[in-house]
């Protein structure tokens, strides 16, 4: 087998030039039943026989009783967590015929080039509900156009002996990671710095290499969504008026990190990424990109339901320091909804941690009904159930209530901290 060098390359699309994503469909799992010469997978009275000579690399999902297992001189098992194999105890298996020899076959055949090993797909999403697309048998092996996904938790052999040296992709995917060097190689001829901006707040678009200042919206989408229907209307509806004349625009489906509260790590989802530059100089940079942005968001909230758009938010970075991050809900909801979800959320979130007292809350001495409440309360005899509430409404005479909550926010009893319970809070304020 010859050696193989993958060139990831920034390619300029072509019209006639459409990308896919490409999977490769063998794999030499363990427990892949096609892998073995009995077209069934080894079970516990099985003698398990790998060719000496052979070269292997075999994933392994879970655990495998056998009574013998002849390995070949060169090779290694990936173990997923909690997999292995053991000894077989001779305890009865309904499962499993008589032993016999099973041979894992061999996985040399797998070839590159070889059309039927390749299934193809215009969408990652398409790609995992195996809605796959058809081409003709050259144009279902991967190009230097493509996106080329080995399956996440799998062990595969690709025999690619042919006259081409190398084979140009747009990107591979090995193990849930993908492999792309075109920063790398747009870096290097620039002296491995991206290009000075005039924006106070840049960013940088998922895909991208550096930060830019114009625009990106991430549009949340449902299964009637249609990219191409959608960047149509865009085209036609906004960038072909006069006053979007220097406006670039880059639409995709990208997979956004997504966070709990901004703090705790959460999946990725697919969005629509729509990218949005101009080209301003010094403090109008991003100015007509800010203004497209705004006039798509507008769209979406009177007409986004109608292309299956969920949401949409915008971030924007200029040359006047309008930065910042906005959105809407199709229909015309305002985005300030969602805020406020999140910001109840956060403030449910805080109430539970209290009252299993992780954390404990700031005293304050207000006044109005929480006063007469502190009164009842004192009638009815002390308790320690919450809030430290003022009984005395002379307390705060003179004072106005948001003076007398300040001044409690600076003392150092007070505070937002998490209570240490190897600890008593008397033996450290000694």
């Amino acid at each position: 087998m010859k050696d193989l060098f993958f060139l990831l390359c920034s390619v300029q699309l072509l019209a006639s030039s459409v990308a896919v994503y490409k999977q490769w469909i063998p794999n030499t799992n363990f427990e892949n039943a096609s892998n073995w010469d009995k077209g069934q997978i080894p079970c516990a009275h099985d003698v398990v026989l790998f060719k000496s000579n052979e070269v292997i690399s075999i994933f392994v999902q879970s655990t495998h009783s056998l009574s013998d297992m002849y390995l070949p001189l060169t090779g290694e098992f990936i173990m997923a967590p909690g997999a292995g194999f053991a000894a077989f105890d001779g305890s009865w298996d309904p499962g499993c015929d008589p032993g016999s020899a099973v041979s894992f076959t061999d996985a040399e055949h797998y070839k590159w080039h070889d059309p039927a090993l390749w299934h193809a797909a215009s969408s990652l999403e398409d790609l995992e509900e195996g809605k796959y697309i058809f081409a003709v048998d050259e144009e279902r092996v991967p190009c230097q156009y493509d996106d080329v996904i080995f399956q996440p938790e799998t062990s595969f052999r690709v025999n690619v002996d042919s006259s081409e040296r190398m084979i140009h992709l747009r990107s591979i995917s090995i193990m849930g990671q993908e492999h792309e060097r075109i920063c790398a190689t747009l870096l290097r001829d620039s002296g491995s710095q991206c290009p000075a901006l005039a924006c106070k707040d840049p960013f940088q678009p998922v895909g991208h290499c550096c930060e830019i200042c114009g625009a990106t919206l991430s549009l949340e989408y449902t299964s009637g969504f249609d990219i191409r229907q959608y960047e149509n209307r865009i085209r036609h509806a906004f960038l072909s008026l006069p006053k979007y004349a220097g406006v670039q625009l880059a639409i995709s489906k990208v997979r956004k990190p997504q966070t709990f509260l901004g703090i705790v790590p959460r999946d990725s989802i697919p969005v629509i990424q729509i990218v949005l530059l101009d080209d301003k100089m010094g403090s109008q940079t991003g100015t007509n990109a800010e203004q497209l942005a705004e006039a798509i968001l507008r769209d979406i909230a009177e007409h986004g339901d109608s292309f299956g758009i969920v949401t949409g938010t915008v971030q924007i970075a200029t040359g006047s320091n309008s930065s910042g991050q906005r959105g809407v809900a199709a229909g015309g909801t305002a985005a300030g909804i969602l805020t406020g979800l999140l910001g109840l959320l956060l403030l449910s979130t805080m109430l539970f941690l209290y009252r299993k007292g992780l954390i404990r809350l700031p005293s304050a001495r207000l006044t109005g009904l929480w006063d007469r409440k502190g009164a009842q309360d004192a009638v009815a005899g002390p308790s320690d159930k919450g809030f430290d509430m003022p009984t005395d409404r002379a307390e705060s005479h003179g004072v106005c209530p948001g003076e007398e909550v300040l001044k409690e926010m600076t003392s150092k009893d007070t505070g937002i901290y998490f209570v240490n319970p190897l600890y008593d809070e008397t033996e450290l304020a000694v």
